[in-house]
């Protein structure tokens, strides 16, 4: 697992390469989850971490599901979900608050958009979605049929 997903560690292909180049960086707070070990130990940034990560109950891989549907709310929206005027704020807001998705841009955001976010930052840990079902999505296949058929579209 990464455990420190977040904007400044994804790596954007050139305008030449497609979108199936990106890559992740930084993997100093990386951990190695193969043996399925509880980890405790507080890793990541302040806005992206889980919320299993700062209860110190052990949390696994899907600490990066989480940042990952951060990253994605970041994307739709513009502005992180749990925001706060300090540290502190922040890591209460992201164990106490509930996610709104009302309000500006929400009510532009596809249903399955947000169905998938709220699957995404979903927190209990055991309801999170893992990555196979995140890449099966509705949302994101969707996505990719509606710019593959514009693709074709475009080029006759």
């Amino acid at each position: 697992m990464h455990r420190d997903i977040k904007p400044d560690n994804v790596l954007l292909p050139s305008k030449q390469s497609g979108y199936e180049n990106v890559k992740l960086a930084d993997f100093g707070a990386s951990a190695d989850f193969s043996d399925r070990r509880c980890f405790r130990d507080v890793e990541g940034t302040s806005y992206y971490v889980a919320p299993e990560v700062l209860t110190g109950t052990g949390y696994d891989e899907k600490v990066d599901i989480w940042s990952l549907g951060i990253l994605l709310h970041v994307i739709l929206s513009g502005y992180v979900p749990f925001h706060g005027k300090s540290e502190a704020d922040i890591f209460r807001n992201i164990k106490t608050r509930s996610l709104n998705l009302n309000g500006s841009p929400w009510q532009e955001i596809s249903a399955e958009a947000k169905e998938l976010l709220k699957a995404m930052l979903q927190k209990n840990s055991y309801r999170r979605l893992t990555l196979a079902q995140i890449m099966a999505h509705p949302w994101l296949n969707k996505e990719t049929n509606e710019s593959e058929s514009e693709m074709l579209v475009d080029s006759y």
